[in-house]
């Protein structure tokens, strides 16, 4: 039974899928199969994939990703196999990393969707290489294929496991993936068991242990516009770092609900490295997506505050539009976004003036 992509799945479907003639005929064909991985993907009922991921606690390696308003939301933990590389040609490195592991993966899906299957999560630096001690945990390139992942697309919920196969038989395979599908079921329970329970502290006291000092921020600040005067560069974006200490253990997944709360309309992301290391975080920029043909990026340049009320937004707004720094810088981005994609492009294609986004 495949079933075609569809918005309403019911608690009972991933039971059918099951017992479908499909799964059956996978299972005896794992018998005569070397793949040494198995990934399975089922719809399953509606679970919150950030509540599934506070849930597991004992893993590691964890990853979130969800855009609220879009409604679509990714968790996944545990890691099967890890794919890494740096330097230059990091990108090509990882594609073909990806392929050759596909190939050591045997798959079954009960649905027809864009996100069925076993997918890599991961990222890549913006520089060749990744070092330092805050950065060099993640690498200048690195995917991992979870043990699990929770994905929600609207109101359909898919569940993929990936099973270690290490010569087993059909039978014993069977028995594990009904338990992995069990422990999700019974998370319904758990959630509702924490909700009467006592709540986690969201209320993180921190105090600051060190800041980049200021004069010499200033001296950058000072620095970078001579030389943008001089014509050695047309923008120069500075940043700095700040090092907090928390009276307590933060909790990833509680910043990263905060997060998604407090920032419906940007993309909110956690990636744990270990139970030490989580790079956790919500941007509005999309980087990149493709989706028949076509690569969309966008670019934002200029910020101004929120005001306390419509008609002082509408005047901040109007002149964010207006102002001629953050014009130049707008039409700068455009450029540059341009130039790099002109030499894989057929055609590129952008509006004429920028609008705000909230």
């Amino acid at each position: 039974m495949n079933i075609e992509q569809s918005d309403f799945i019911t608690p009972t479907i991933f039971v059918e899928s099951l017992e479908s003639s499909e799964f059956t005929g996978f299972l005896e064909s794992l018998n005569k199969s070397d793949s040494p991985l198995i990934s399975i993907t089922l719809p399953i009922a509606g679970i919150d994939p950030l509540a599934a991921l506070e849930l597991h606690p004992d893993y590691e390696e964890k990853f979130y990703w969800d855009h609220p308003e879009n409604s679509i939301s990714i968790s996944a933990a545990g890691k099967v196999r890890e794919l890494k590389s740096t330097g230059k040609n990091r990108f090509k490195d990882i594609s073909k990393q990806s392929l050759l592991l596909k190939n050591d993966i045997q798959a079954y899906t009960a649905i027809n969707h864009s996100m069925s299957g076993p997918l890599f999560l991961g990222g890549y630096s913006f520089t060749d290489h990744n070092v330092g001690s805050v950065w060099n945990k993640f690498g200048a390139a690195r995917f991992v294929l979870p043990e699990w992942m929770l994905i929600e697309s609207g109101n359909l919920h898919l569940l993929t496991v990936v099973i270690e196969k290490k010569e087993r038989k059909a039978h014993d395979i069977y028995q594990e993936i009904i338990s992995r599908i069990t422990d999700f079921l019974n998370i319904a329970g758990d959630i509702e068991s924490t909700h009467n329970g006592k709540s986690a502290s969201n209320k993180i006291l921190c105090t600051l242990e060190s800041i980049s000092d200021r004069k010499k921020w200033t001296r950058n600040v000072n620095k970078a516009k001579t030389l943008i005067e001089k014509g050695r560069f047309e923008k120069i974006v500075l940043a700095r770092s700040v090092t907090y200490t928390s009276s307590e253990n933060i909790n990833p997944t509680i910043v990263a609900h905060q997060l998604r709360e407090k920032y419906p309309q940007c993309y909110n992301f956690l990636i744990q490295k270990d139970a030490d290391t989580s790079f956790v975080g919500a941007t509005p920029e999309r980087l990149a997506s493709f989706k028949d043909g076509v690569f969309t990026t966008e670019g934002l340049a200029g910020s101004t505050n929120r005001g306390t009320s419509a008609v002082e937004d509408a005047a901040l707004a109007k002149s964010l539009l207006t102002s001629e720094k953050d014009q130049n810088e707008h039409h700068f981005v455009v450029r540059a976004i341009g130039n790099s994609l002109q030499q894989f492009s057929d055609r590129i294609e952008h509006p004429r003036q920028p609008k705000i986004k909230n």
